[in-house]
């Protein structure tokens, strides 16, 4: 087949698409004909209206021209009338009030909603305005919808609070973030509908429940797969431990993904941490693990025997600020688990890194840890670049530390060509290098192989120490398309 015929065809041009940029969609679109009709569905599949001055974009007019082609919608509260048109395609909207504690008429939405009878999926960001028990009652009448993310909203009353549970009932994806139960009494719990279908569940600053009444709401969801439940309560131990002993019943056989994360403490004490012990029973009663996010907890060599026999199938590990996570730890990690993509951890010491086995986790695409190097092993560390080289899908490279600057480590992994540096040619998918409290000495010479190398570079750190230097640097990729840097600002 002639090649030129071959970049005409729908399905080509759709794989072509998803290595471009939004940018260069609407230049394809000047192309051809062809090119046109192929493009157009691509760049309105997801729309975000946004008002600049007192003109809304894109503008209404436009948006009722192409509403066939709009998959995921995302916008204000204030411009829902703007908008009211039916998207035939619609699976995704998403909604924010303007205002913190604006008065929201639910009208609106409703009208919105009962409008596109297709929509799966709706994203609500209340910013602590609330919405009674008949706009939940509404989205019962809508057939398709399964997946429901609540921000910031208030659920005031127990009438809206038993309506919002009814509707969860049929849902199978629940995200609550910073929501507000303010009930007269706890009597709802006794008499609420049962989400059982859930699936994926995220509960986090949840307001108005304490640690054992969420508890109680897990236990109604036999079907759990993922959850992400951030709490920051008094006796969190405690609870952590009765969630053990639950996952250790069989209560949630198909769960495979579990982030618990502690509270970093930079808004207030950490009022409790997952223990290794608990850490080390969900690890041994659960079947199949994808996904472990355990930040800021007590695991340890308990919890991570326990995790060895996951390595298979892990894909995500997240174990930053546990103190007793070590760099042999970390290293055992990255030659054990073939289908991992994500890895945070602390300190992984040069030393380790160049004299374990060979890496395996040869799918990974974020690493966030930091190579340590005593005075004398400087050395190593074109061998640490070499080890790096070979991750060939890696996107993202955090090697920094969020330590005090003023305890910042000089002996970090040196971004310049004379130390190694030019091996991470080989990775031509990086997005983001970070190097937040290290110490580097980057030249000119440095500093352009990197944004020469990965086009789209986004850099965080201090290029070099020198102040004049550093603002020479940056001047250099503040210039160059497509590059950007956040300098580390914390005060020394």
């Amino acid at each position: 087949m002639d090649p030129s015929i071959t970049l005409l065809l729908p399905e080509i041009l759709l794989d072509i698409a998803a290595y471009l940029t939004c940018k260069d969609h609407v230049c394809c679109l000047r192309v051809c004909k062809a090119w046109h009709r192929s493009f157009l569905p691509i760049i309105w599949k997801d729309v975000r209206v946004r008002t600049i001055g007192s003109i809304h974009h894109p503008y209404p007019v436009a948006m009722k021209r192409h509403c066939q082609y709009v998959v995921h919608l995302s916008m204000g509260y204030s411009r829902l009338l703007n908008y009211a048109v039916v998207f035939p395609e619609l699976q995704k909207l998403s909604v924010h009030v303007d205002f913190a504690r604006q008065e929201v008429p639910e009208s609106d939405l409703k009208k919105m909603v009962l409008r596109n009878p297709s929509l799966a999926q709706l994203q609500f960001n209340g910013r602590d305005s609330s919405l009674g028990a008949s706009f939940w009652s509404t989205l019962m009448m809508v057939p398709g919808l399964r997946s429901l993310s609540l921000t910031d909203g208030c659920l005031r009353g127990n009438e809206a609070i038993l309506a919002f549970w009814e509707l969860c009932a049929k849902l199978t994806s629940l995200h609550l973030v910073g929501t507000q139960f303010r009930q007269e009494n706890h009597h709802w719990l006794a008499t609420c509908s049962a989400p059982r279908q859930i699936r994926v569940l995220k509960l986090e600053r949840i307001k108005g429940l304490t640690g054992v009444e969420q508890l109680a709401l897990l236990s109604q969801c036999p079907h759990l797969q993922e959850l992400d439940w951030h709490l920051n309560i008094r006796d969190m131990n405690v609870v952590f431990q009765l969630f053990a002993e639950k996952v250790a019943s069989g209560q949630w056989p198909d769960l495979e993904r579990i982030e618990c994360p502690s509270k970093d403490g930079l808004s207030g004490p950490i009022l409790g941490q997952m223990q290794d012990d608990d850490a080390a029973r969900i690890l041994k009663s659960l079947r199949h693990l994808t996904v472990l996010s355990l930040a800021l907890s007590k695991f340890g060599l308990v919890a991570f025997q326990a995790l060895r026999r996951h390595f298979g199938t892990l894909r995500e590990l997240v174990v930053r600020s546990c103190p007793s996570v070590t760099s042999v730890m970390l290293v055992e990690i990255l030659c054990s688990c073939p289908q991992l993509e994500l890895l945070e951890g602390d300190v992984l010491r040069a030393s380790d890194a160049v004299e374990s086995a060979q890496w395996n986790c040869l799918a990974l695409k974020a690493l966030v840890v930091h190579f340590a190097f005593e005075d004398i092993e400087q050395d190593l560390q074109r061998l640490v670049f070499e080890r790096l080289s070979k991750l060939t899908r890696l996107e993202k490279l955090h090697v920094g530390t969020n330590r005090d600057p003023r305890e910042s480590y000089p002996n970090g992994l040196d971004f310049r060509l004379s130390s190694g540096l030019g091996a991470l040619a080989k990775l031509k998918w990086i997005t983001r290098i970070s190097f937040v409290g290290t110490w580097q000495q980057m030249g000119v010479k440095d500093v352009q192989w990197m944004i020469s190398t990965w086009k789209h570079l986004t850099v965080y750190g201090t290029l070099n120490q020198d102040p004049a230097t550093c603002s020479a640097l940056k001047d250099i990729v503040i210039h160059k398309e497509g590059a950007t840097i956040t300098e580390d600002r914390r005060k020394a």
